[in-house]
């Protein structure tokens, strides 16, 4: 009976390990599959950032992550613990000219759509391996239909 004890308390704290882990590959998935999105969402050439990144936060289903602020409605920035950026491929956030269309979108510079989100494990077990937040991030880039 003790050795069942030792035996069940390892076993279930690898199991219970293994499954935290697995939900952080899954938020990973999300992030990456909402950049992805936000990337074929972004490569018509009239989208501004905003839209793009208000497109891309619509895609996004994860916990403590926050709507439109509505003293700053811009869905660019911090939400909760996930943070949407639109860039162009020099790395340049993309700005708007004064007809509210995207500067520097031309088909030789993709949009860059990134998503950082800060997973907490929940067991110690993995917050021992990876620390008390993993950074999972995730970028998407596609080139701009003319």
């Amino acid at each position: 009976m003790v050795e069942f004890a030792i035996v069940a308390l390892v076993f279930f704290t690898l199991v219970i390990g293994l499954v935290d882990f697995g939900l952080g590959i899954f938020y990973y998935n999300q992030i990456s599959n909402a950049a992805r999105e936000g990337a074929r969402y972004g490569v018509i050439d009239s989208r501004t950032a905003s839209q793009i990144c208000d497109y891309t936060l619509s895609k996004v289903v994860l916990p403590d992550v926050t709507g439109l602020d509505p003293i700053n409605p811009d869905p660019c920035g911090t939400h909760g613990r996930l943070t949407v950026a639109v860039t162009d491929g020099t790395r340049r956030v993309m700005a708007l000219d004064a007809n509210g269309l995207p500067f520097e979108q031309t088909p030789s510079n993709p949009v860059v759509v990134t998503l950082t989100y800060n997973y907490e494990p929940a067991t110690p077990l993995v917050q021992g391996l990876v620390g008390p937040v993993l950074t999972l991030k995730a970028e998407s880039s596609m080139y701009i239909e003319d």
